[in-house]
């Protein structure tokens, strides 16, 4: 079985390579603004027709860019773009298709949940691998 694991930290990888903080799932809590929270799911295993146990992989994932202002939030959104869209990943023994957003981002708003109040950009997308 393929790790969905893999996936994420491909993507995660990416992420940081232009020097935005990222964790998967959850905030770190020493944790500077701005950063990004990265979301996955626990991915799609698509058969393939020959019969092979595994075939495509779908990985849909969530960036949560969070910023101290809306501006940091948006700066740090740009940077997940930069980094992810129509990017292909490395991910080793697959072959990996473009990473690609799957609905319009959602407007940069503030949460007050926390303590600070802190601004988030939320954007959502896919990355489909193929077994080698």
């Amino acid at each position: 079985m393929t790790s969905i694991r893999l996936h994420a930290d491909a993507v995660a990888a990416l992420l940081t390579a232009v020097n935005l903080p990222t964790t998967i799932g959850e905030a770190a809590d020493d944790t500077a603004t701005p950063f990004c929270v990265l979301y996955p799911n626990a991915g799609l295993e698509i058969p393939t027709s020959l019969g092979l146990p595994i075939g495509d992989i779908i990985m849909d994932f969530q960036t949560t860019c969070v910023g101290a202002t809306a501006e940091q939030a948006l700066w740090a959104a740009d940077k997940a773009r930069t980094a992810l869209n129509r990017v292909i990943p490395v991910v080793a023994g697959r072959t990996c298709w473009p990473i690609y957003a799957d609905e319009p981002p959602q407007p940069v708003r503030r949460d007050d949940t926390i303590n600070p109040p802190l601004f988030v950009a939320i954007a959502r997308w896919s990355l489909r691998s193929s077994s080698t």
